[in-house]
């Protein structure tokens, strides 16, 4: 894969990310977490930010892997992912999300 496909992958969410940084204090209220917490404390906000720009990360090297396996067995190279992509990439999200529910647990209400 050449240095323009991964800039044509990574490009968007280099640059999702550096927005979400400039003005996701506002659309921090559209995360849907499974706990109530106090959404206008600084340190929720903060967490709030890093848990959606390392889930947006997450998800991109996800699609990364998956479009990686797809160029290559389509030349040949590859009969597919090399790993078991679905519980992998499963257990990533959930246990990343598990980590900042923890963080996010002394700020409940």
């Amino acid at each position: 894969m050449g240095w323009e496909e991964r800039i044509i992958a990574a490009g968007p969410d280099l640059f999702g990310n550096l927005y979400s940084a400039y003005d996701g204090i506002r659309y921090q209220k559209l995360m849907n977490i499974p706990i109530t917490v106090d959404r206008d404390a600084p340190e929720v906000q903060w967490l709030l930010l890093r848990m959606s720009t390392l889930l947006k990360t997450l998800l991109l090297c996800a699609f990364l892997c998956l479009m990686r396996a797809t160029v290559n067995t389509a030349l040949g190279r590859l009969n597919g992912p090399e790993v078991p992509f679905p519980p992998v990439l499963l257990a990533v999200l959930l246990v990343t999300l598990g980590f900042y529910i923890l963080k996010l647990w002394p700020w409940r209400r």
